[in-house]
């Protein structure tokens, strides 16, 4: 307080009087009161490099022109400063004055365009992409075109559009002169991350490629923008081998978009990373302590910037680490904060997997008629111009669950129809998993040999720890229908003893189970029920 003191004693205030006299002589000089404007905006600007302020006071002194020009290509800046929301008052009168005024469509479109910037990624993202398709409604070059197609096209990604992301991105490519190499790169870079988001992992390999090579043609003369470009191919390189469960190179791709997205200031990308990162420590590393750290940074920042979509979507990561940890209320309330952000964004596609992820949440609260339903609904939907066939796989997957939990001969059909899905084999984690319940539900039906050969069919290579206890769970589980009290009692105790080591309270809890059942099997119709709703023990 000592140092604020010094640093207000040091400051002058003007007299009430004095200030007061001032403010009442240019109320009544209109004309003095705008050159003071124009020069508080031009000394911010070029003095000061405050681009949001200087952008008020251009349009306090009447300046439209100005106002664009002061904040194209500034809403990284001012988003990463949380400024967003304040600089919209003054976008949305200038842009109302340059209507009323009749002004050329090049202001009206500059405005629009920044409007969407400062949207995007945000609860008004719908706002966002009107603005940039009636900013593209109006005459322009290609290449100012192809600046606001890159825009759009980002936004839609972002909100379950992905499919009119490529195709924008694609078309405006084609039209594109080989010089243009930073247009080029930025298309490229929007259009790999909305191939990853419709799973089409190899189609996002090349683009990205593509983008990376282009990122390397710029480096010499504009190494902050080839950095921009490179952490956008990074974050959906990250997205690829998460998805892909090629856990190692998803884990370097993450560290590096961290380390570039910081280089290039795009705090929403460092964001995302350090979200990614979050979500390989739990599913790969198998640490849900070290996984809500980085996922704590990202929900920060996310919430710092207003970044909507990102919160939304890294949200959810903690909802399920919530859910494995066993807090079943800080679960429930995330998974209600990730869907109502995602609704209201718009992001339908997210919305769906976090739907189905709090089924599998559903499943162990012993909702089994609950979560059914939803994988039936989403399924439904799914049918309906679905376009990502990761979510059907998934989906698929919880209802082949809730089916043999609740006791359903048609879970062994639905089970197998999953694995037979053509994009089973682009996530070997869920493979492995389809594998496991195959076995689980052959189990079920008493056929305890077909099951050991089911379960020894699933595949291997680098699953993740999270595939691993599931892989336990069914091994106990045979051990179990077979009688071996031993067996299953060592198997519950080396499940229990991973799990507890990275707080996975679930699975600790399904070891306990399985141990207090050692001696007293159940049927095995009842063994998937016991794994996954069984009440808790006492004490538990």
């Amino acid at each position: 307080m000592a140092e604020v003191e010094t640093i207000l004693s040091n400051q002058a205030d003007l007299h009430p009087l004095v200030r007061d006299y001032v403010y009442a002589t240019l109320a009544a000089d209109p004309a003095r009161r705008r050159r003071l404007h124009r020069a508080a905006a031009e000394w911010l600007e070029r003095e000061v490099g405050r681009p949001a302020e200087a952008a008020y006071h251009y349009l306090r002194a009447g300046q439209l022109e100005a106002v664009g020009d002061v904040l194209t290509g500034q809403a990284e800046a001012i988003n990463n400063r949380g400024r967003r929301m304040a600089v919209l008052p003054v976008v949305d009168e200038a842009l109302a004055l340059a209507r009323r005024r009749g002004s050329g469509p090049d202001l009206v479109r500059r405005l629009l365009t920044i409007r969407g910037d400062l949207l995007v990624g945000t609860l008004r993202a719908a706002e966002a992409e009107a603005n940039y398709r009636e900013a593209l409604a109006l005459p322009a070059p290609p290449v100012v075109r192809a600046n606001i197609v890159w825009r759009l096209a980002q936004g839609l990604a972002q909100r379950g559009q992905a499919a009119e992301s490529v195709q924008l991105c694609r078309e405006t490519r084609a039209l594109i002169a080989p010089v243009d190499t930073l247009l080029l790169a930025r298309l490229a870079s929007i259009e790999a991350e909305a191939l990853w988001t419709l799973s089409h992992f190899d189609e996002a390999i090349e683009v990205g490629g593509q983008a990376l090579a282009l990122a390397d043609q710029l480096a010499s003369l504009t190494p902050s923008l080839a950095d921009n470009i490179r952490a956008r191919v990074y974050h959906a390189l990250s997205n690829v081998y998460f998805f892909r469960r090629v856990y190692k190179t998803a884990l370097e791709h993450s560290r590096q978009l961290i380390m570039t997205a910081r280089l290039a200031g795009l705090r929403t990308l460092e964001y995302a990373g350090l979200g990614i990162l979050g979500a390989l420590m739990i599913e790969y590393v198998g640490q849900t302590d070290l996984g809500l750290f980085y996922l704590d940074q990202a929900e920060a920042g996310f919430d710092e910037i207003g970044y909507s979509y990102g919160l939304g979507n890294f949200l959810g990561f903690k909802a399920i680490a919530h859910y494995l940890r066993g807090e079943t209320e800080l679960a429930e309330h995330t998974f209600s904060r990730v869907e109502r952000i995602l609704r209201e964004i718009g992001d339908f596609e997210g919305l769906a997997a976090y739907q189905t992820d709090r089924g599998f949440f559903l499943l162990e609260l012993g909702q089994v008629a609950e979560a059914r339903a939803l994988a039936e609904r989403l399924l439904a939907e799914f049918k309906v111009g679905h376009e990502n066939c990761w979510h059907t796989l998934y989906t698929t997957y919880l209802l082949g669950l809730a089916q043999m939990v609740d006791g359903d001969s048609e879970a062994l059909a639905t089970l197998r129809q999953g694995a037979a899905l053509p994009s089973t084999h682009l996530d070997p984690s869920i493979e492995a998993d389809l594998q496991t319940s195959l076995a689980l539900s052959l189990l079920s039906m008493g056929d305890i040999e077909g099951a050991q050969r089911t379960l020894d069919q699933a595949p291997l290579g680098d699953p993740g720890f999270w595939v691993e206890l599931n892989r336990q769970c069914a091994e106990g589980a045979l051990a179990l229908a077979r009688g071996d009290v031993a067996a299953t009692l060592a198997i519950a105790a080396a499940l229990a003893e991973r799990a507890e080591a990275g707080s996975f309270q679930v699975y600790a809890l399904r070891a306990r189970r399985l141990a207090a059942a050692a001696q007293d099997p159940p049927p095995p119709a009842a063994i998937p029920r016991l794994l996954w709703v069984s009440p808790p023990l006492a004490g538990e």
